[in-house]
């Protein structure tokens, strides 16, 4: 993780445009920099130098370049703001970071949600029958919950919804879906 072959590096400038690309035989990494080897870089104007070093500044880390390829459930809730801003400075993508850090703040307004439902489902009385039935759609119901649970994620994962959308949607769709049930037991 802290030794490349063959690299190519683009240096983005100003409005995402290119302002140096840099190919390389190899790269080391040194805390603060990346040391190219055998280093070919052309500028803005097409003029081309070598190095036979050549060093570019950046914020990595062996450790970061370790927990980037990590899974977010690895980190601590804590750490993961840190990680997502460290990740996002490096130009790694934080989405799905970002995603988990969202879903670990929905989840207790998605526990009250399955507790809506959980009262839905106790409030009509044992000796009225038809349990079996309650108990199918009480099973239905969170299976419903977590197959939507897994869908937003990952549609929220691929860039399709946004993170907050993809994060707060189930808990949402429980609570509502929760106090319909709630409601109509009570009212009829």
């Amino acid at each position: 993780g802290v030794r490349l072959d063959d690299v190519l590096v683009f240096v983005y400038g100003e409005n995402d445009r290119i302002g140096r690309i840099i190919d390389a035989s190899s790269a080391q990494l040194s805390p603060g920099a990346w040391i190219l080897h055998g280093a070919w870089v052309s500028g803005q104007d097409g003029h081309v130098t070598h190095h036979d070093a050549y060093r570019l500044v950046t914020t990595l880390t062996p450790s970061q370049i370790q927990e980037s390829f990590a899974s977010p459930e690895t980190l601590s809730f804590w750490a993961l703001p840190h990680f997502i801003r460290a990740a996002q400075s490096a130009g790694f993508s934080a989405l799905r970071y970002r995603l988990y850090l969202y879903s670990l703040l929905t989840l207790p307004a998605l526990f009250a949600a399955m507790v809506f439902m959980a009262a839905s489902f106790s409030l009509k009385p044992a000796r009225g029958g038809g349990m079996i039935r309650i108990y199918l759609i009480s099973a239905l119901s969170g299976f419903g919950v977590y197959y939507f649970t897994i869908l937003t994620r990952e549609f929220g994962q691929s860039g399709i919804l946004p993170v907050a959308l993809a994060a707060t949607a189930p808990a949402a769709a429980a609570i509502l879906i929760g106090m319909t049930l709630v409601f109509h037991q009570e009212d009829g």
